[in-house]
């Protein structure tokens, strides 16, 4: 045995010198494992990226197909609301005469665009006092 003051450690008799694993084993089994998680990481991380970029190319196709669509929707509907206009004046014409007709039909158009201006004012308002609160003065 040897003296407890000793630095020298006690080998067991019981166990035999080829159980204990060595450290260089552990560490190479170590070394291996981060290899193998940074290999796993980065194909993860290709993976990932190729999906955003397909997800991206998708959304910004149908997003062009979307805007056109909702561009020739509103060109139809300027085409409608001038025929509407140009029906109504023609209507009005035999009743009031041509001057008064085309006043009247101008004048509604305007107060329905004035109308609609002020509401997509106060529109913007609110979502700037919510998104945008001023800060409060000491």
């Amino acid at each position: 045995m040897a003296d407890a003051a000793s630095s020298e450690p006690v080998p067991r008799e019981d166990v035999a010198e080829s159980d204990v694993p060595a450290a260089d084993e552990a560490d190479d089994s170590l070394i291996e494992d981060l290899r193998d998680l940074a290999g796993d990481t980065r194909t993860a991380v290709e993976a990932e990226l190729a999906f955003q970029k397909e997800r991206a190319s998708y959304v910004a196709v149908a997003a062009r197909g979307i805007a056109i669509r909702f561009a020739i929707a509103a060109l139809l509907a300027v085409i409608a609301l001038c025929t509407l206009a140009i029906g109504v004046l023609v209507g009005l014409t035999p009743l009031i005469g041509p001057w008064l007709a085309t006043a009247a039909v101008v004048g509604v158009l305007a107060v329905v665009a004035v109308t609609l201006a002020l509401s997509g004012r106060n529109g913007i308002r609110r979502v700037q006092r919510v998104a945008f609160p001023p800060e409060a003065k000491p």
